[in-house]
């Protein structure tokens, strides 16, 4: 009986102390990547989403068990556990400082370029960082050796060892469903669902709406897509070979000629011409010189899969060809999702740098915006020039909040003019991004049929300001 009671409060005690160790973690990680505002850490947190941050705080207690399993400790299981933490707390702290956006689940793997990320790191985090491990270490190591190992009860610690492997096997076994929070029917995602508001678009966003775990789960991998009946390798390859032998036939006659011009992808923001809705009526065109140059070469029309939202999704599907209807439904943003675990992915960059030319994308926002620092460099643009960087930031006025086409026009036209090798460039433009409200002094435009006037008349000024 006495056996029995002094398991009981010992798993007790195990329980308690990895709740409070779990806790404390998760405030530690939100802590710091509010970067030390307490007030707003525990007013999103336990007022805003506190089941959210209950859910983070099972996620962490899941590693206090498997800290505890492997070391044999409740009280070292729970050290580790806070460290492990401050760990990742310090490293999305950092790396929200250096680039503006929070630690994602791919970048586990820089573990392997530890020197450079401690060169970047800098000497003073340097020496703090591993002046708080080798400090923990050695308290950890006195701990076990003077203070636990000693009081170690022969009787039961064969009980404990059979929990301790059930305790790994467990751990492990929830980790890898976890792994899987973007597959199709996890119940993981499923019960983050009810109370996360996912964006896609801005993952410092994210992160900040839904917390650091839920924000870091939502970048785990996702299947790319639904595999065929039929699907494999040779049948793939034998398809390969069907159209590379008509092209041979097709090109057979034509002449060889090398590229000897620059190639440009202008991606426009929200340019469009409203006149093609039925309803809508202006006092007068607002892109007249984009209509008297499609007349004068060849042109045509796109048709866009997606509007009002999702703008790097057809950005994926210019520069890749890829087309959204083989993708997995569970692929929520294909432009980062895809690119992060596609090495090589086909695209249009590559193809330019394999001829020779010099790729540079050149997007007029916020670098962090769908994580184009990153997507661009795995599609294998050679630059990324984005509003940090430019020269030209002018707007349309101080009223407009975007830089304008022509600011952004200018930068591509430095970028032709400072190189003599022939140049790829995929210009992503922000000056007619909504809201379109009150952003010019005197506007002459009359649009009826909209049913929002201000937005309307606005908006095609933008246009104008773009023609």
């Amino acid at each position: 009986m006495k056996k029995k009671e002094k398991i009981f409060k010992k798993l007790i005690a195990w329980i308690s102390l990895g709740i409070l160790a779990s806790f404390i973690s998760h405030i530690i990680i939100e802590l710091l990547h509010s970067n030390y505002d307490f007030v707003d850490m525990i007013k999103q947190n336990l007022m805003i989403r506190p089941m959210i941050f209950l859910y983070g705080s099972i996620i962490l207690f899941l590693f206090y068990i498997l800290f505890s399993s492997l070391t044999g400790s409740s009280v070292i299981g729970s050290i580790l556990l806070v460290l492990f933490s401050w760990i990742v707390g310090i490293s999305t702290n950092l790396k929200t400082q250096h680039r503006a956006e929070p630690l994602y689940p791919n970048e586990i793997s820089w573990i392997k370029e530890l020197p450079f990320l401690l060169e970047i790191v800098g000497p003073l985090y340097l020496i703090l960082i591993l002046g708080v491990i080798l400090g923990s270490f050695i308290i950890l190591y006195r701990l076990y050796k003077y203070k636990i190992k000693p009081k170690k009860d022969p009787e039961i610690r064969k009980i404990i060892g059979i929990f301790r492997i059930f305790g790994l096997l467990i751990t492990l076994s929830i980790f890898y469903y976890i792994s899987l929070f973007n597959y199709p029917n996890n119940k993981v995602k499923k019960i983050y669902s009810e109370y996360a508001s996912w964006i896609t678009w801005s993952q410092p966003s994210n992160y900040k709406e839904n917390g650091f775990i839920a924000g870091f789960l939502s970048n785990l991998n996702a299947p790319p897509m639904d595999l065929p009946s039929n699907y494999s390798k040779e049948a793939i390859e034998k398809i390969s070979q069907k159209y590379k032998a008509e092209s041979i036939e097709i090109n057979k006659d034509k002449s060889t000629i090398e590229l000897d011009t620059n190639v440009i992808y202008i991606m426009n923001e929200s340019f469009s011409d409203p006149f093609n809705l039925e309803g809508i009526i202006s006092n007068k065109d607002r892109i007249p010189n984009f209509r008297e140059i499609v007349k004068q070469t060849q042109s045509g029309t796109l048709l866009v899969p997606g509007f009002g939202g999702g703008t790097a999704t057809n950005e994926f599907q210019v520069l890749t060809g890829v087309s959204l209807e083989p993708l997995s439904s569970y692929i929520s943003s294909p432009f980062i999702q895809m690119t992060q675990v596609t090495k090589n992915l086909p695209s249009i960059v590559n193809r330019m740098n394999e001829i020779g030319y010099r790729t540079t994308a050149i997007h007029s926002s916020k670098p962090e915006n769908y994580r184009r620092n990153d997507v661009y460099a795995n599609l294998g643009f050679n630059d990324f020039i984005h509003q940090n960087t430019m020269k030209h930031t002018d707007t349309l006025n101080d009223l407009h909040p975007y830089i304008s086409d022509e600011s952004t026009y200018q930068e591509m036209f430095d970028v032709l003019e400072g190189t003599n090798e022939l140049n790829f460039l995929h210009v992503v433009t922000m000056q007619n991004h909504s809201g379109y409200r009150d952003q010019y002094e005197n506007n002459d435009f009359n649009v009826s049929g909209s049913g929002y006037y201000r937005s309307a008349v606005d908006y095609l000024l933008d246009l104008e300001n773009s023609d």
